[in-house]
């Protein structure tokens, strides 16, 4: 509960993507956050929600999905990608989307939370002086949480019929077609020595 949680309202219309609301905080449980999203006048399709929802929590010994079940919240647990397999998704889903300015931007009553186009255009990798390049990972400060989010959702929007969960772990599946694994018949007809 010591980490930030944030969340996305998102609504799918033809082949684009809207972010219609947004929320950040940090300190309370699900019960708090159920009440929120239960509180908004919105209509739910699919929760998407992060893989680490199925971790047990040591007080309860439930995870974090069962609890949020017993709060009306059904989530569909995302694949853990690489994360870079996930960045890649996020910049694609970010060309195709919407965002309300207003409904998506910092609370003007509260200046420790950001927006959400805040924190998208603040995320970032950090320099490495002694290498004199990038680093291969992003800085985890307060603009991760959302774009985590946002990566998470981004996962959910390219594939996801979700069905393909459990290979994700294991690195072999990509949301891109011409990355995931190749069937072997597929190669049955060519062949690398005959001429072309």
């Amino acid at each position: 509960m010591d980490d930030a949680t944030v969340i996305g309202f998102t609504q799918t219309l033809d082949s684009r993507l809207r972010w219609v609301d947004y929320h950040e905080g940090s300190g309370y449980g699900i019960d708090h956050y159920a009440a929120l999203i239960h509180g908004k006048d919105y209509r739910y399709g699919t929760h998407y929600g992060p893989h680490d929802l199925k971790v047990k929590e040591w007080g309860s010994g439930n995870t974090r999905l069962e609890r949020a079940e017993r709060h009306g919240l059904n989530f569909e647990v995302v694949p853990k990608l690489h994360i870079a397999d996930g960045i890649d998704a996020a910049r694609r889903l970010l060309k195709i989307s919407e965002f309300d300015e207003d409904a998506t931007a910092a609370p003007d009553h509260d200046r420790r939370k950001h927006g959400l186009i805040d924190a998208l255009m603040t995320y970032r990798r950090e320099w490495d002086e002694r290498l004199a390049t990038w680093r291969s990972t992003p800085v985890h400060d307060w603009a991760s949480h959302a774009a985590d989010m946002v990566r998470y959702r981004a996962v959910a929007y390219y594939d996801l019929s979700l069905d393909r969960k459990e290979e994700s772990y294991d690195n072999r599946w990509s949301v891109y077609e011409a990355d995931r694994p190749k069937e072997p018949d597929e190669y049955a007809d060519w062949d690398v020595y005959s001429p072309t």
